[in-house]
Parts: C-alpha cells; sequence; structure tokens
C-alpha cells in the first residue's frame, strides 16, 4: 500500500479582476492499493514469441508473444515455402503479454490448405519463427 499527499491549488478568470487563486479543502490523501484476490502482474523483460496452441491444430490456434517496451511489431504467418499468408499484426504494440487467434485463413479471408505453416515474430531486436502444423 503506498499514501500520496496532495494539496490543490485552483486558478480560474473571473471577469472583473483578472485570475482568481486559491487554495481548496485540506490536503488529500489518496491510498493506492492492489485489488483484493489480483495477483501483481509483471511486464515482460523480453520480447518472445510464446506459446502456439494448440499446435497440430484444426480451426484455429492461439498465439501469444511478450513485448517489453513500446515498439513496432510484425507477427506473420507463412507457407512452407516462405510466401507470406496472413500478417497478424502489423504496428505498434504497449508492452505486455499479448494473444490472439489465427482462423488459418489468409489475408484475403480464404481458408488455407493443411498443412505446416511458420509464424515469425518481428521486433527491434531480432526476430523468432515457430512451426504450426494445421490439420483442417
Amino acid at each position: 500500500t503506498d499514501n500520496l499527499t496532495a494539496t490543490n491549488t485552483g486558478r480560474w478568470p473571473t471577469p472583473s479582476s483578472g485570475w482568481q487563486t486559491s487554495q481548496f479543502s485540506p490536503p488529500v490523501t489518496i491510498t493506492c492499493a492492489g485489488v483484493p484476490g489480483e495477483e501483481e502482474v509483471s511486464l515482460p523483460s523480453t520480447f518472445k514469441l510464446g506459446g502456439i496452441s494448440p499446435n497440430p491444430f484444426g480451426g484455429s490456434t492461439r498465439i501469444s508473444y511478450d513485448v517489453p517496451r513500446a515498439t513496432h511489431v510484425l507477427l506473420r504467418v507463412y507457407d512452407a515455402t516462405g510466401r507470406p499468408v496472413r500478417s497478424l499484426v502489423d504496428g505498434p504494440a504497449i508492452p505486455g503479454r499479448h494473444g490472439l487467434r489465427w482462423d488459418a485463413c489468409d489475408d484475403s479471408g480464404r481458408p488455407v490448405a493443411p498443412g505446416v505453416y511458420f509464424c515469425r515474430f518481428e521486433h527491434k531486436e531480432g526476430r523468432e519463427i515457430q512451426r504450426l502444423i494445421y490439420l483442417r
């Protein structure tokens, strides 16, 4: 639990005298505490392409990734020949653990063929690749 004490001072324009300054009520103490029953969440310390689950999969699969600092990230699925199939994320990401579902469709919304695919996670410190197996 942390305490913060603040004194409020306000200024506002008045029609006759220009600016009016005033001290509001006594100092306010704000107590910050965790929510009972909630665990403290820590930010990841490294970029990481996390688990892909289920894998092998039919239908859809969940892809998770960690971002330790706000930056641009790219998460894309490629087929076995290296052709881009689906761009899942291409933009700024805030720090934290992220997750999304890939529905086994390409960028046009068409279902892909069963087979081996690769998920590539690119960030400012490098890239990681994991294999996905789509069974249908």
